[in-house]
């Protein structure tokens, strides 16, 4: 290897192997003093050294390195054990004899994973370099030591995102598959194993051609019997045999995943997502309205993946015209969505559903007109239809809206109104039946203020909805986006909404969508929130709603998502979690803290969105600053809502 630059050391370093303490070798290199497997070095006998036999593949360019490689072994110093329990005056022993039993205890006849580490002579004339090692774990095993075994990576997103991948040819990135691999013959994603795969490489970056070949097949019974180490979710190894076994499976079982017509519905799907949200941002610039674009999109997620989104904001800023021109945007005329205005007088279902007057045996429906368009959605389900209650806080919201909380978390065909009891008499039964079927064609907004004459919501609601806070705009920049906006014309009929089912994404298990790193967050996030509540933390149901709002992000005609991944989880976890963190100092002060000359003291909240982990996925821009938000509350009123 002519040249050689860092970074290819690093990269060649950044592989896991598979090995095992090489005892039955014949020969080994001459750097130790003694022909075995443990011995000492011949300058520093107090320094004990050990070979490790590889089987596993090694990458290409370790072999490409000028050094003295000897038997293909790998050599590991006292200090490649660091990551691995040791007896506690291990690394204080002084008799070399008792360090080379011990090491021999701990590994011998074990499964060692590892990294190399390419120890470069300093003092050599030649460029030379020493094939060492780092252990990361050791395991017993029952494999055969004499078989090669290979990595299966696994590109760590759902299937459904990976297959998207492969359909808008984005890089598949492997994020523990060394890139100086050869190209995988088979990887694993979700519970399906993807073979007949086609690569290109490009700057770097590995690409999957030839889209209709690829195959995929449900792991076999025995699949995790064969794996003879798993280092995460994210790679694992097989033996070489049992791949051959695997890629004939393929060749045998396989389906194809895509076929002509869902490659051409889901560019399809993708590309009328897209000419839907310009046509609704200008819909919004034509009503008068003005929100940044990432406000938009998030609003766009949320009616696509909750059957209830509540906006909130100060008076004034356009909150229940904002729905009404997404109603407009998709093509709903008047007669597809209804704005009701919630009157504080509201204290039962009946007031906006209706109720059966049992002397004139008779369903009377409500003024608000929900009980007509509810049918009309349950008779015609191949259109869309969309309720939005105005001012929905100004009466208690669990008092009117009941029925709806409980049916909004149930399957489709058991979310079942009831309007009346079945064995009642009702003249006009044919018009108003005892129940109404709400099928995922109709949408619920509701739109809040939040002052003296409004009422807190439970949890309990808040528990199935997404509360969106738009963000005001600077009038200065607001001037300049109403000049430069485009014209649509407003008569012009756009049916968008035949569509709206195509936009949405569902996966089996959505718990995959997330990555290892960001369920460690979650289960902190919780464990944290729950210390100081038991009736609060992240619900199994909430990270669902996240994992599926993730799923749903669009992209534009590049393919690239208009809300990238870590700036979505800050905002899903705003919208469903941080709404339920609200009470007085005396229970919520040392999580919540208290903000005093703009700076946030004492809160256990604001520590855990800046540690190391919580950074690595985002900076949590919009749950640090609602977490301020609370804590100024708190400092001034001794309470955060």
């Amino acid at each position: 290897m002519k040249g050689i630059r860092p970074e290819d050391i690093k990269s060649i370093q950044d592989c896991y192997l598979l090995g095992y303490l090489a005892i039955d070798e014949k020969i080994f290199p001459s750097i130790g003093e003694e022909q075995k497997a443990i011995t000492y070095l011949k300058k520093n006998p107090e320094y004990v050294l050990f070979y490790i036999k590889p089987i596993s593949v090694i990458p290409k360019k370790i072999f490409e390195l000028p050094g003295p490689f000897e038997n293909n072994l790998f050599i590991g110093f006292e200090k490649a054990l660091e990551n691995i329990p040791m007896p506690p005056d291990f690394w204080n022993e002084r008799d070399v004899k008792v360090k080379k039993e011990r090491i021999y205890d701990k590994l011998v006849n074990k499964l060692i994973l590892f990294k190399p580490y390419m120890k470069k002579e300093e003092k050599s004339k030649n460029e030379i370099y020493y094939r060492n090692l780092v252990i990361y774990d050791i395991e017993s095993s029952n494999i055969d030591f004499s078989k090669m075994y290979v990595p299966i990576p696994s590109p760590s997103m759902s299937k459904y995102e990976f297959e998207k991948a492969i359909l808008q040819q984005e890089p598949i990135d492997l994020p523990l598959y060394n890139d100086e691999f050869e190209n995988p013959e088979i990887l694993i994603c979700g519970d399906y194993i993807y073979g007949n795969l086609n690569w290109i490489n490009q700057k770097g970056r590995r690409f999957l051609s030839s889209i209709g070949d690829i195959k995929r097949i449900k792991f076999p019974e025995d699949f995790f019997e064969n794996v003879a180490y798993k280092v995460s979710d994210e790679l694992l190894f097989i033996s070489e045999d049992y791949l051959k076994v695997l890629k004939d499976l393929i060749e045998r079982d396989g389906v194809n995943i895509f076929t002509g017509d869902e490659l051409k519905s889901f560019k399809d799907s993708v590309k009328s997502e897209t000419k839907f949200l310009e046509k609704f941002k200008q819909y919004v610039l034509n009503e008068g309205l003005c929100y940044r674009d990432i406000d938009l999109y998030n609003f766009h997620v949320c009616l696509k993946t909750n059957p209830l989104t509540i906006i909130s904001g100060m008076a004034g800023t356009g909150k229940t015209r904002l729905a009404i021109a997404y109603a407009k945007a998709l093509g709903l005329d008047e007669e597809h969505y209804v704005v009701i205005p919630i009157s504080p007088a509201y204290t039962e279902p009946s007031d906006i559903i209706g109720y059966l007057n049992t002397s004139k045996e008779e369903f009377i429906p409500s003024e608000t007109g929900i009980a007509d368009i509810l049918k009309k959605a349950q008779d015609r389900k191949e259109e869309l239809f969309m309720i939005i209650f105005d001012e929905m806080n100004l009466s208690q919201v669990e008092y009117w809206f009941s029925p709806f909380i409980s049916l909004l978390e149930m399957k489709e065909d058991e979310r079942k109104l009831i309007l009346y009891n079945k064995n009642s008499k009702c003249k006009n039964r044919e018009d108003y039946p005892p129940y109404i079927n709400i099928g995922d064609n109709v949408i619920f907004v509701g739109t809040v203020n939040i002052d003296e004459t409004t009422k807190d919501f439970s949890d309990r609601l808040l528990d199935r909805a997404n509360v969106i806070n738009l963000e005001t705009i600077p009038f200065s920049e607001m001037k300049d986006i109403f000049k430069n906006k485009g014209q649509i014309d407003l008569s012009e009929k756009f049916v968008e909404s035949k569509y709206m089912r195509s936009w949405r994404r569902n996966i089996d298990i959505p718990i995959d969508v997330f990555k290892d790193v960001e369920l460690k967050f979650f289960d902190k996030l919780h464990n944290l929130l729950n210390s100081f509540d038991k009736q609060k933390g992240v619900s199994y149901r909430t990270l669902q709603h996240i994992a599926l709002y993730i799923l749903n992000i669009p992209e534009d005609d590049k393919g690239q998502r208009l809300i990238d991944r870590g700036r979505a989880i800050d905002i899903a976890i705003k919208q469903r979690i941080l709404t339920k963190i609200r009470g007085h100092q005396e229970q919520y002060g040392a999580l919540i803290g208290i903000c005093e000359n703009n700076e946030i003291k004492d809160s256990l909240l604001y520590q855990l969105f800046t540690e190391d982990l919580a950074q690595s996925i985002s900076d949590f821009k919009y749950c640090l600053a609602e977490i301020k938000r609370k804590a100024e509350e708190m400092y001034y009123n001794g309470y955060a809502s």
